[in-house]
């Protein structure tokens, strides 16, 4: 070391803390500021203690822990843990309390909605044992998904001792009690018992951990090959549960299922839930068969005007399969409540929905010439410009024959995250009026349809979102009576793919995203 160098002050992270915790003001942290971000962290480190050795359970010093990661992270803790501030849940279908067990027809497989208190308690202990008390907690798994999903080692591995497993050295396995619990409330709750049983679980974390699931009943249908057992007296049957474990409020996640109809369904999860599905379907020998495809999301923004980040949170996804007695889920059928789906009726090249909400395909229509008339306002995450109607003539005689000259038009573009609720923002629509939108969006994958509206049926106490299929140009009617659905769909990539299942390596299409434009025209 040259004579005119000086050694770096030697930190200690311990004695800091104590003049902290002594009453050293603000000026103290002020300056301690411009240390290096580790020595920081070693230094707020002080102020946490284990409250039991052998666990990883902690507290912390309230006044100093805040101040500290406000001051030096720009990090905002809340006033009381997060957890007891989210929202309870919806009420929706599917989520405890609701008192019924609901139903659709999905395309040849019943799904039905309901959670049970007993569901309910399962699963928030399964999320609390992984949270506080798994050591060995996830790796891996063989592809389709290597890139993209984590599961309990467990799962992979169930020859250990559950001690090697969790802090406390528990004897039992919790995975395997909470799926022994749900297939009990499956029996208790529904009246059916689940037998040749497989099982399944997922985390699903942030925006980079997808699950897509390709459920191929191999185990039930070799084991009624082997038994001989008659097929159309047995039912294939899954129970799907959507638990929380650590989403951002603002968020939703869910599994979306491709209806044979066309139009893609997504139920959602949201902070502070646990949803549950049960589904049933015939045997169809030789097998095996699929129940309908469905992908587990990650977690998105559940709304345009609400930016969550990166850290969106992480949930859980268990999935029991088995085989079941046809007579026990014909009775679920007959004392469920049933929920329309909404599912369209096709004319042609034309299809209406029982919200009144009509598609048609629209060959060649006119481009649209991008004079604005005012400037585009910003809100709900979409750019909403309105245009020239002179300049657009030919177009708004195609869309709306004989009613052009009394016609508006407006340019609409999708930017950001989350679903953006069209009629917040086109404010001054006259009471009455229809709206008719033309697909103008396109897919960076070259995919000739995109799902750029989504139909929010929450609203209405249906536990589903349902995004619409559209071709290039396809013009869509919505009257009035359902503003209040329609939402412009968020522009990630695996929301508008032409297959569920069309990709091994998920991971590929992070960030890419779908560039949605609509014209949108008002019309009495």
């Amino acid at each position: 070391m040259h004579s005119d160098e000086k050694a770096a002050p030697t930190v200690d992270p311990g004695e800091i803390a104590e003049r902290l915790r002594n009453g050293a003001g603000k000026e103290l942290v002020r300056e301690l500021g411009k240390l290096p971000d580790d020595i920081k962290v070693s230094i707020v480190q002080q102020f946490f203690r284990h409250v039991e050795q052998g666990t990883h359970t902690t507290e912390y010093d309230a006044r100093m822990v805040p101040a500290l990661l406000s001051e030096w992270f720009g990090i905002q803790l809340a006033e009381e843990p997060r957890a007891a501030a989210r929202p309870a849940g919806t009420g929706l279908p599917g989520r405890a309390p609701h008192p019924d067990v609901c139903h659709v027809d999905f395309g040849g497989t019943d799904v039905f909605f309901h959670l049970s208190a007993q569901g309910e308690r399962a699963a928030g202990d399964l999320a609390e044992a992984i949270a506080t008390d798994t050591v060995l907690s996830v790796a891996r798994t063989s592809p389709p998904c290597e890139l993209a999903e984590v599961v309990p080692l467990w799962l992979q591995d169930r020859g250990r001792p559950a001690a090697d497993y969790y802090l406390s050295g528990r004897p039992d396995h919790p995975v395997a009690a909470y799926f022994d619990r749900v297939t009990d409330a499956v029996r208790t709750e529904l009246g059916v018992a689940v037998s040749e049983r497989s099982t399944e679980m997922a985390i699903v974390a942030n925006g980079d951990a997808l699950r897509f699931h390709r459920d191929r009943l191999v185990n039930q249908y070799a084991r009624l090959a082997e038994t001989g057992a008659d097929p159309t007296s047995h039912r294939l049957v899954q129970q799907l549960t959507l638990i929380d474990w650590d989403m951002q409020p603002g968020t939703v996640s869910g599994t979306v299922l491709d209806h044979p109809g066309g139009d893609r369904f997504l139920l959602p999860l949201g902070p502070g839930e646990v949803a549950g599905f049960f589904f049933t379907e015939p045997v169809r020998p030789p097998g095996p068969m699929m129940m309908p495809y469905h992908c587990a999301l990650p977690v998105l923004d559940r709304s345009a005007e609400f930016t969550v980040g990166p850290a969106r949170g992480k949930r859980l996804s268990a999935l029991v399969r088995g085989l079941a007695p046809g007579d026990q889920t014909d009775r679920l059928r007959e004392r469920s409540v049933g929920l329309s789906l909404d599912a369209p009726a096709a004319t042609g090249a034309a299809r209406t929905y029982e919200s009144g909400i009509g598609i048609r395909a629209a060959d060649a229509l006119p481009p649209t010439r991008p004079v604005p008339t005012a400037l585009p306002a910003n809100n709900e995450g979409l750019s909403v410009a309105e245009l020239s109607a002179a300049h657009n003539a030919d177009l708004l005689r195609a869309v709306v024959p004989g009613r052009a000259a009394e016609a508006r038009l407006f340019r609409v573009e999708k930017h950001g995250e989350g679903f953006s609720h069209l009629a917040r923002a086109l404010p001054g629509v006259p009471a009455g009026a229809r709206l008719l939108l033309v697909n103008r969006a396109r897919s960076e994958t070259g995919s000739r349809t995109v799902y750029p509206l989504t139909l929010d049926h929450t609203v209405r106490n249906r536990p589903w979102l349902q995004l619409l299929p559209l071709p290039q140009d396809a013009v869509v009617t919505v009257p009035a009576a359902a503003f209040d659905l329609v939402h412009v769909t968020p522009p990630d990539e695996l929301l508008h793919r032409s297959a569920l299942l069309d990709s091994f390596y998920p991971a590929t299409s992070v960030g890419r995203r779908v560039r949605i434009t609509l014209d949108l025209v008002v019309a009495p």
